[in-house]
């Protein structure tokens, strides 16, 4: 729906789950995860799909963020706090896959060679808290339950998280400091 919407090229959008995509054997020369790997139940089944898909030599890369930075940590418990543990269990998924062994080893499995993975860290400038807060909550799954506070719920979240990010702050904004850990690997010829 938003990727869709958000441009005019002539892309050809897919939906499918990411175990069972709906292309032929080899079709690509190249496959890019970015940002999504550690959301998939079936990480070793969605690694094969991504071999499968791609033509002999062809490449893969896969990008996630990890491990999960202080500033995250501090809203993981204020989420939990408004919107119950099972909401609150998104924010630190987000970070739940960045061991480069395991992520070698899902690569490898699958049959990927020359397999490399690296971190790189990020020093983003976010804009001030209250704002990143409801740009944050509401373009991730905990759109629903932050929608579904009342005026005053709504008041309490933003002052905790507020308060709770208070060592980011810098100037008019905020700094996030993350590491993005970034895999490749070739599919063999």
């Amino acid at each position: 729906g938003v990727a869709r919407s958000s441009t005019d090229a002539p892309v050809d959008w897919r939906e499918a789950p990411a175990e069972a995509l709906p292309f032929d054997d080899a079709a690509f020369d190249a496959v890019l995860s970015s940002l999504g790997l550690q959301f998939f139940g079936d990480r070793p089944g969605a690694i094969a799909e991504m071999h499968r898909t791609l033509a002999p030599g062809g490449r893969v890369g896969i990008g996630v963020p990890g491990p999960n930075p202080a500033m995250f940590e501090a809203l993981h418990g204020v989420v939990e706090r408004h919107l119950g543990s099972a909401v609150a269990a998104f924010v630190p998924a987000v970070f739940s896959l960045h061991d480069h062994d395991e992520i070698a080893g899902l690569l490898a499995a699958a049959g990927f060679v020359e397999v490399s993975v690296a971190a790189r860290h990020l020093s983003l400038a976010l804009p001030p808290a209250d704002e990143f807060l409801w740009q944050y909550l509401l373009g991730t799954p905990l759109a629903l339950a932050a929608a579904a506070l009342d005026d005053d719920e709504r008041v309490g979240l933003e002052r905790d998280a507020t308060h709770a990010w208070r060592p980011f702050t810098t100037g008019g904004g905020m700094r996030l400091d993350v590491d993005l850990v970034l895999a490749t690997g070739r599919k063999p010829v």
